[in-house]
């Protein structure tokens, strides 16, 4: 078993609160798309697409931030776990 040392473990608990703030950056850029939605499509409608173009534009737009926001997500539990197993490692050491 390999050694950890106090610094490799604040690194690791660095890298989760990262994690979580990306996570949390995500989250508000999808809920602040989803609330746009209606002046959203009215905008593109505004500029020549049909509301079935529109609604298409708005649901791959949606589909992207749901997606980086899953990904977030990811991450801060890989981050979780790194840290836990880190964590008890150390623990050990003690």
């Amino acid at each position: 078993m390999a050694m950890v040392t106090k610094e490799q473990l604040n690194a690791a608990l660095d890298a989760w609160y990262v994690a979580r703030e990306r996570a949390g950056l995500e989250q508000q850029a999808w809920g602040a798309l989803t609330q746009s939605h209606g002046s959203l499509i009215a905008s593109l409608r505004q500029h020549g697409h049909t509301w079935t173009q529109a609604q298409a534009e708005f649901e791959k737009l949606s589909n992207a931030h749901r997606e980086s926001m899953l990904s977030a997500w990811n991450d801060m539990d890989e981050r979780c776990r790194e840290y836990q197993r880190l964590r008890l490692i150390y623990s050990e050491q003690q």
